[in-house]
């Protein structure tokens, strides 16, 4: 796809881009990279312990002898003691985190297998699991400090105790994060977690309604000439395409940047990134290119950052596992349709092909290729109805999901695309005949339900040129 042949076929939807400083999109890459990341916040609650700990050895330094015989809960005791207490909440923790967390890695690699490689991305990036393992490591952490402190004439009661507590917490966040985790992996669970993702994502889009077609300025044809061509330096996937940083690159240099690469993409090295379009490229070479590179996140893998594709894509790959011959799960499938109903009768009412970027002065600054409302909609169900149209409660899945979406759909484009599916899923159907009459029933009835719903609103709709 050509940068500018979705916005063409579609009518042209721009926005304006306000400056809000340059390396946003780097900061957005990290903060998406440490939160996938089973170290940041582990690591923070770490150190917050071992300060903690050397902070109370030195109160327990100062408080006066026999500060603790009267105390409800720190009861004073000897060095031996202490050391022995310390020793078995330190042996314990390391243990328990070992052993838990080998445990959980082994149920979600079976569970991988039946819901996809790619998932467990999502157990990384829980907050929940992140958590307990920092909470793990921190007690431990903080339990061998304090042990280190314990000396025969001086026992640092306060820190033991709140080494105690530390440890009575811990049994009850092993309790939950069972229970967590015995919950996360369910079938339901999973697909609920990849919707509400694709749910946040959507939310950033604005409403189709609010966004008006302007050609000014979008037209191929008024685009100065290619003065130059970015390549990238290496090979990697999209990970993230900085807007912001672009438009303000192409503002200082009075410069247009045309994209032919979107998030989720993969490029290999050499290949195109970016072409200069400019009249008169005042910019020295390299250090524009460089500039034009760094508001092009690769990396290793594929995220979910820009990348709704992506997201979509882990729902069909649920369903699609769940419907081979090994798994036999139908049910699966029909769950993942209802949430890509949802999923689609939301794009149906909000605005993302833009595939034109202008600053704040109104000035065409980034063109930038955007996946079409055709291209997510057979994403979403041309797998799916591959492998499932000899199911009858796959196939009535498919028309429901097809009625959620015509029903919020106003745009007489998109409505189209979404009835072709419909007719392609009645035709799927009757390929793999023969069925029962009853059940051509059904379906018939179905497809007639999807391709009627919100039929008085649709003859109303003015048919886009």
């Amino acid at each position: 796809m050509t940068p500018g042949s979705a916005g063409i076929q579609s009518g042209r939807r721009r926005r304006r881009r306000r400056g809000r400083g340059r390396a946003l999109g780097r900061i957005a890459e990290w903060g998406d990279t440490l939160r996938e990341s089973f170290f940041f916040l582990p690591g923070i609650l770490s150190i917050v312990a071992a300060l903690l700990a050397f902070v109370l050895i030195d109160v327990d330094r100062e408080l006066p002898p026999g500060w603790a015989d009267g105390a409800l809960f720190v009861r004073p005791a000897g060095a031996d003691g202490t050391r022995a207490l310390l020793s078995a909440i330190v042996g314990s923790m390391i243990t328990v985190t070992g052993v838990v967390f080998s445990i959980t890695i082994v149920a979600l690699t079976l569970t991988s297998q039946q819901f996809g490689p790619r998932l467990l991305r999502n157990f990384v990036r829980d907050r929940g699991n992140q958590l307990v393992l920092g909470i793990f490591v921190a007690t431990f952490l903080y339990s061998l400090i304090v042990l280190r402190a314990v000396h025969q004439d001086a026992v640092p009661h306060l820190s033991s105790a709140i080494a105690v507590v530390l440890a009575i917490a811990s049994m009850f966040v092993l309790i939950w994060f069972v229970h967590h985790t015995a919950t996360s992996i369910q079938a339901s669970q999973i697909v609920a977690t990849v919707a509400r993702e694709v749910d946040e994502q959507l939310s950033k889009f604005d409403e189709l309604d609010g966004v008006h077609a302007d050609q000014d300025g979008d037209d191929p044809s008024t685009w100065p000439p290619v003065a130059a061509v970015v390549r990238s330096t290496e090979s990697g996937y999209v990970r993230l395409v900085a807007i912001e940083d672009l438009v303000s690159v192409a503002a200082n240099y009075d410069i247009v940047i045309e994209l032919v690469c979107q998030p989720g993409e993969f490029v290999v090295r050499g290949a195109e990134l970016a072409r200069v379009r400019a009249n008169d490229a005042r910019a020295p070479k390299e250090t524009l290119e460089d500039e034009v590179r760094d508001g092009v996140v690769l990396g290793a893998q594929r995220t979910a950052l820009q990348d709704l594709a992506f997201l979509i894509g882990q729902l069909v790959e649920i369903a699609v596992r769940a419907l081979s011959p090994g798994i036999n799960d139908p049910m699966t499938a029909v769950g993942c349709l209802e949430r890509l109903g949802s999923i689609v009768g939301s794009l149906a009412e909000k605005a993302f092909e833009d595939t034109t970027h202008h600053d704040e002065d109104d000035h065409l600054r980034v063109i930038a290729p955007c996946p079409t409302y055709d291209d997510l909609v057979g994403l979403a169900f041309d797998s799916i109805r591959h492998y499932g149209a000899a199911d009858k409660r796959v196939v009535l899945a498919l028309l429901r999901a097809h009625e959620v979406a015509l029903g919020r759909c106003r745009e007489a484009e998109r409505r189209r695309t979404l009835e072709a599916h419909v007719s392609q899923t009645e035709d799927a159907w009757q390929a793999n005949g023969p069925h029962a009459t009853r059940e051509d029933a059904e379906v018939q009835l179905a497809a007639t339900a999807a391709l009627h719903a919100r039929g008085s609103e649709t003859r109303n709709m003015k048919v886009e040129s």
